[in-house]
């Protein structure tokens, strides 16, 4: 096969650009008689429209789906496409059931679009749900290829077990509610970790499924991110196209089609949007999927109907669509601004709380934290230093570690002063909390691989009545006992006790560090999980966070603890405060943050 299409002379040599393919070599060929599939977000809705046109097996599960192959309207994340594999195969039951109407009719919250005026009872939405659910089951069961077009990065969940909603629930769907429904911007590691799980699971049920990603190439409509919306949206296609690449790469059945590269590009110089300057032109969605087609089943051209642009711009196809619609409308009817604002006033941002460590932190990410007791609000800014260690907080020279430091004065919470000298970046016009930032510190968890391969390898650990659930063992002869545990545990945290004195030096004087988590029955469909003895692992965490907090009263440094908070009689974690296999919810975020600010300022604000 030839290479030409390495050299930008297969664009430059080529007079009439206007039908070139950006595709290049393609990884599988399908046939005829393949069953096709697809999701995704509004764009995808133009491919499924156009696919049944070339005479393919288009595959609908559920009546009245189209242009989808089963009524689960847009699925704009990956993560919202893992979930909804998930929900289908009874892995993931989210706690939010329904959102009621102004109307006093029921909406699904995970496809608030596909029954016009809601449901007439929640028993008939519910009914309607596991019809719907059945009906995926049987769709990744039996398809060949499945088609995902990813749209948006930007999501809205339920702090209590991480539900992820195609919409933000509100404006008459729903009743938003800020201690509950979250918002987070997904990165490319979130969106490869949602698009391996979704594959892995699919792969168990359908082994010989193939899957093309494609990314939308219509902008999104608007962003909760402070930025212009087409940098916000630049930024959210790019780290789409990016997770999309990386995963195809990982998997043999898996491929990328370059659908949004054939829109951004742009070689032929055309005019590829509609005057709204968003939505895709008709006539490239007919070229786009005509590519796709022609990619992978080797078809000859085939023309369908098109339909006009004045009817794509009356269009309401999609979520995104009617949120701008219903913004606007909100818009004509508010009142116009008091005549002092924005005339030398003070706007009153969130104070900017800082968690910097493992992936731990992920909770706090772009949550806005009320909290009794304090007038302005908090948000959380996250700093990941991927698998940070507590034992590698500070290198044998005693330096912060070099992650750590990168992140810190990144931010722009640490200014050099001098070589390897570092100050906290101060603004004395600030009050405390703004000139002082709170940090948190996240780390420990993964020093217990460590401790379940060496030193304490095959020790059985003989834990104090208090914080021994019901079900632990007996102590018996041949356990270590839990002072000689912790004192092994002490033994490797000499870098944490230097790291936390370094930071307190550099100027932070609000620094805290939070607990380990305790364990919970999750299983982990990321990685394999090492916890295979949960006494062990229940056991090697309460040691931990007692060294932990050892350290941090010898230092000065509160240590953020709130295991009893969310943890059930057996000692093991509460579903409701449970994100993953892993980590925490935004639930159990909202009383980490509560005890940190109770514990720094010296006062009970905690609930």
């Amino acid at each position: 096969m030839t290479r030409d299409y390495r050299k930008w002379t297969v664009v430059s040599g080529v007079e009439n650009r206007r039908d070139l393919s950006l595709q290049g070599p393609v990884k599988f060929s399908l046939s005829r008689a393949d069953k096709i599939a697809s999701a995704g977000s509004c764009f995808a809705q133009r491919i499924a429209e156009r696919l049944p046109q070339y005479g393919l097996t288009y595959f609908v599960a559920e009546a009245s789906a189209a242009p989808y192959s089963a009524r689960y309207g847009n699925v704009y994340s990956a993560r919202q496409l893992a979930q909804l594999f998930g929900r289908a195969f009874g892995r993931f039951d989210p706690l939010e059931r329904a959102w009621e109407t102004p109307e006093g009719r029921f909406l699904d919250p995970f496809r608030p679009s596909v029954e016009p005026g809601g449901f007439p009872s929640i028993n008939a939405l519910e009914a309607d749900r596991r019809a719907h659910l059945a009906a995926v089951a049987r769709l990744f069961t039996e398809v060949d290829v499945f088609v995902y077009t990813l749209g948006l990065t930007e999501i809205w969940s339920d702090a209590r077990d991480g539900a992820v909603f195609p919409t933000c629930p509100g404006r008459g769907r729903g009743t938003y509610d800020p201690m509950r429904h979250v918002y987070s911007n997904l990165d490319v590691t979130d969106t490869c970790a949602a698009l391996d799980s979704f594959l892995e699971a699919l792969a168990e049920i359908n082994r010989d499924a193939r899957v093309i990603l494609t990314v939308s190439p219509v902008a999104i409509a608007a962003t909760m991110e402070p930025k212009h919306v087409v940098r916000a949206s630049l930024t959210t296609k790019s780290i789409l196209k990016i997770a999309a690449e990386t995963t195809a790469r990982r998997h043999a059945n898996v491929d990328y089609f370059a659908a949004y590269d054939t829109v951004v590009a742009n070689v032929g110089g055309e005019r590829f949007f509609a005057p709204d300057g968003r939505h895709v032109r008709d006539e490239v969605a007919d070229r786009i999927v005509r590519l796709l087609v022609e990619s992978y089943f080797g078809l000859a051209e085939a023309e369908g109907p098109k339909a006009s642009e004045a009817h794509l711009e009356a269009a309401d196809d999609c979520d995104e669509d009617r949120l701008l619609k219903l913004l606007e409308r909100n818009r004509s009817r508010a009142p116009a601004a008091p005549a002092h604002v924005g005339r030398g006033e003070r706007v009153a941002h969130p104070i900017p709380l800082y968690f910097a460590g493992d992936s731990g932190t992920f909770g706090f990410r772009n949550c806005i934290f009320s909290v009794p007791g304090y007038r302005q609000p908090f948000v959380g800014c996250t700093l990941h230093a991927r698998a940070l260690q507590a034992a590698e907080l500070t290198d044998h020279a005693g330096r912060l570690n070099a992650t750590m430091l990168t992140l810190l004065v990144d931010a722009n919470l640490l200014t050099a002063n001098g070589h390897d000298s570092y100050r906290v970046t101060i603004d004395a016009a600030q009050e405390r909390f703004r000139k002082d930032p709170p940090l948190l510190l996240y780390c420990g968890s993964h020093d217990i691989y460590g401790y379940l391969q060496g030193d304490l390898a095959g020790y059985s650990i003989e834990l104090p009545a208090h914080v021994r659930p019901r079900d632990y063992p007996v102590p018996h002869v041949g356990q270590i006992s839990f002072d000689d545990a912790k004192g092994v545990a002490l033994g490797s945290l000499g870098p944490f006790e230097r790291g936390l004195r370094l930071l307190r030096s550099y100027g932070f004087a609000n620094l805290a560090v939070h607990m380990c988590v305790p364990p919970g029955r999750e299983i982990s469909y990321f990685y394999p999980n090492p916890w295979s003895d949960m006494h062990t692992t229940y056991a090697l965490r309460i040691v931990m966070n007692a060294a932990i907090a050892e350290i941090c009263a010898k230092v000065e440094v509160p240590f953020v603890d709130i295991w009893s908070s969310i943890v059930g009689a057996d000692g093991l974690r509460d579903t409701s405060f449970t994100f993953d296999s892993a980590h925490l919810n935004a639930r159990a975020s909202i009383l980490s943050v509560r005890r940190m600010l109770e514990m720094l300022e010296g006062r009970a604000v905690y609930a």
